[in-house]
């Protein structure tokens, strides 16, 4: 007989060498193997994951066991198994306790020592990763003595539901035994939010570390501040505790344990100061506590510092510019690079809607649009009288001025082939080997060997130089592109400006301002087409391919525009104190005060959606009537002398009362709109009633047909 000799095969760019195999796993390894397997657990918790593994064990195919010959031992029996091994009867040996599977499993919180020595030596713990808050687990199939394989593993959580977690581990596949080792551990980020209910939106996310598949653990969650004072030591166990609070707003409602951080750092006589402190507790466990002078940069310091870890390398104080107070804003660009009417337009129309998406007092207008490109910024702040002229014709006093330092853009281009046909696998087969006489083996047998071998050359040459036409030979679809890429960069400043002139050099003073950047990109396929070239070791030609150019498309720089005017508003909300609720605007006058007879707001619940309000001396309120709150006015003025003839209301709240008891009235908000304002509402707010009728209660009245008087009669001729 002769032998096949692995030679060196034709390989094609791009083929596949693997083949396929039947998978196997560590608990698949332990079912079908002949030694015994033995459990190993600390106590209640980790049996609970023993008995989940064992469950899992029993109901795989491979399983030739009984459920009691799968054993679940504490720590000491099981030391005292491998010291001593279990007795059998008949004539079969007692297994060596090296041949075992042996699983130890084991919750910190219900481990009152180290582990036996006998079981340590045996599966090679290491003290320091059975200890602590990391979850461990480290297993793997080795040849048994008896011929097949077994599986030794030690399993460590603080806990139980950690174990029973990392048990799905044991279940992962493989192509070979060899490659089931399994060493993993995981990091328990258990973390206990603080806040008031209106940042609750923001921290929906805030907290968690790392992706999903990642070997860490995820445990976050949001608390009302006041929930502090009835958590729980198993909620508090392993947990960092982070606190955000507005200063004004919590001042009452803040936990302790966020008071006395705070007040490590010493008092601060700034109210504009945000204020972040680290520390730990008295069990060693991290807290952190953030302290903001309103929710709009509280909700700033979420989005900038996402988790705890980020959060507590974050400034340890940091004072904003105090905005509450400015009014009769203006926005003006100005810039360095060229920009064009259109692009001037868009970067301010953008910047005035994100202003007032923050509740600031901006005004637009002709006139400040025509003085657009008549202004630099150097003029606006210098000593010039250009700041004057602008006040006096506009008639503001704060400029937000947006600097455009850098505009540009770029369109490159590059080419890509791809072979849609699917290349053919490898030739595989192994050549032949000449056979060699032996010396007890006859001629005759020889020479058919002999005969054999060149019937078998023969056809392997046959087969390879026919799978070498086909591989030269086919035709073979390629597809060819051209790809665009375009990139649009923006960079400026965002200054908040006071154009009141400083009395002693006549310069401007720049209250707020802050670098600013944005870009803008977009991939597109500028032309392609499909083509056949001959063979798989050949490629297509590539298409031609224009040049480049530092322009691109109208839409992708303002893309860019709009990145960069997001940025800026973003670095605005988080260093300066804005408004908490909008700013009137010109059309929309402040209410005027109530006078001493009207209905006023005397109370309000947000959380409860309640508000008391004390009834007027002339109202007589009734359960199922309206009030409502008038937010803002519109005054209509007579276009001749330009004096106000009517004022009506263009922003209000509207209440439904649910009782009347005495000189109040309970109301609850009209409709969900105005259910989500009602954080809007003062005391001492003018309330205007508005009795509801209800449409089944309007009575009509029949009215009767009048009766027509008879047509006259018609006279006609006689004939």
């Amino acid at each position: 007989m002769y032998l096949l000799a692995a030679t060196m095969s034709v390989v094609p760019t791009g083929a596949s060498f693997g083949r396929a195999s039947n998978t196997t796993s560590l608990l698949r390894e332990m079912a079908k193997n002949k030694s015994t397997v033995v459990f190993a657990v600390s106590g209640p918790q980790a049996q609970a994951a023993a008995q989940l593994l064992k469950t899992d064990l029993l109901a795989l195919t491979e399983n030739h066991r009984t459920p009691d010959e799968v054993e679940i031992l504490d720590l000491a029996t099981a030391n005292n198994r491998i010291v001593t091994p279990a007795p059998t009867t008949g004539k079969k040996k007692p297994p060596k306790p090296k041949d075992n599977n042996w699983v130890a499993i084991l919750a910190g919180k219900e481990m009152t020592g180290e582990i036996p020595s006998a079981l340590a030596s045996r599966l090679s713990v290491i003290a320091s990763e059975v200890q602590g808050t990391v979850s461990t687990i480290r297993a793997n199939a080795y040849k048994s003595p008896l011929g097949d394989t077994a599986v030794l593993g030690v399993m460590y959580a603080p806990d139980g539901a950690r174990l029973l977690r990392m048990c799905p581990l044991m279940k992962q596949t493989a192509s070979d035994f060899k490659l089931l080792d399994l060493r993993q551990q995981f990091i328990t980020n258990k973390a206990l939010v603080y806040s008031n209910p209106e940042e609750k939106t923001a921290l929906l996310k805030w907290g968690v570390l790392g992706q999903k598949g990642e070997t860490i653990w995820n445990q976050v969650e949001w608390h009302d501040l006041a929930e502090r004072a009835t958590a729980t030591p198993e909620q508090l166990d392993e947990a960092t505790e982070v606190y955000f609070s507005v200063r004004d707003r919590d001042k009452e409602s803040l936990p302790e344990p966020a008071k006395t951080l705070l007040a490590s750092q010493g008092p601060s006589d700034k109210p504009s100061c945000v204020r972040v402190a680290t520390g730990t507790t008295p069990d060693n466990r991290k807290l952190l506590a953030v302290c903001a002078p309103s929710s709009l940069i509280l909700q700033s310091k979420i989005r900038r510092f996402p988790n705890a870890d980020l959060l507590s390398q974050a400034p340890p104080q940091l004072d904003v510019a105090d905005l509450r107070q400015y009014s009769s804003m203006t926005v003006l660009v100005t810039g360095s690079v060229a920009l064009s009417p259109e692009d001037r337009r868009y970067i301010k129309t953008g910047m005035i809607k994100k202003l007032r998406d923050m509740k600031l007092d901006i005004t637009d207008d002709s006139l400040t649009s025509a003085l657009q490109e008549q202004v630099t910024l150097d003029q606006l702040t210098g000593a010039s009288n250009t700041g004057a002229a602008l006040r006096k014709k506009i008639g503001a006093r704060y400029v937000w001025v947006v600097d455009v330092g850098d505009f540009n853009g770029s369109t490159s281009f590059g080419h890509r082939e791809v072979c849609r046909t699917p290349e053919p696998s490898a030739f595989s087969k192994i050549m032949p080997l000449r056979p060699t006489q032996g010396r007890k083996q006859s001629d005759g047998d020889y020479r058919n060997d002999l005969q054999r071998y060149y019937d078998d050359k023969q056809s392997y040459e046959d087969e390879k130089e026919e799978y070498t036409r086909a591989y030269t030979q086919t035709a073979v679809q390629w597809e060819r592109s051209v790809n665009c890429a375009q990139r649009a960069t923006l960079r400026g400043q965002l200054q908040l400006v006071d154009i009141r002139p400083n009395e002693k050099n006549r310069t401007y003073a720049v209250i707020w301002q802050s670098a600013c950047s944005g870009s803008g990109s977009s991939d597109t396929v500028f032309r392609s087409d499909a083509v056949t070239v001959q063979g798989f070791g050949n490629s297509a030609q590539s298409m031609d391919v224009p040049s480049s150019t530092s322009q691109c498309e109208t839409g992708v720089m303002r893309l860019a525009v709009d990145d960069g005017v997001k940025d800026g508003a973003d670095k605005l909300q988080e260093e300066a104190w804005l408004p908490d609720r909008a700013a009137p605007r010109h059309d929309d006058p402040v209410p005027p005060p109530p006078h001493p007879d009207d209905s006023v707001v005397a109370a309000v619940d947000v959380q409860a959606q309640s508000i008391v309000v004390a009834l007027g001396d002339e109202v007589k309120a009734k359960k199922g009537g309206l009030f409502v709150i008038p937010m803002a006015y519109k005054e209509i003025k007579d276009p001749r002398t330009g004096k106000v003839i009517k004022r009506t209301v263009s922003d209000k709240i509207t209440l439904r009362v649910t009782q009347v008891e005495g000189a109040s009235a309970d109301c609850v908000a009209a409709t969900p709109a105005d259910a989500r304002r009602l954080g809007e509402l003062k005391e001492g707010m003018k309330a205007l009633w508005r009795p509801s009728k209800p449409t089944n209660e309007i009575k009509t009245t029949p009215v009767e047909p009048k009766k027509l008087p008879a047509p006259p009669r018609k006279r006609g001729r006689r004939g």
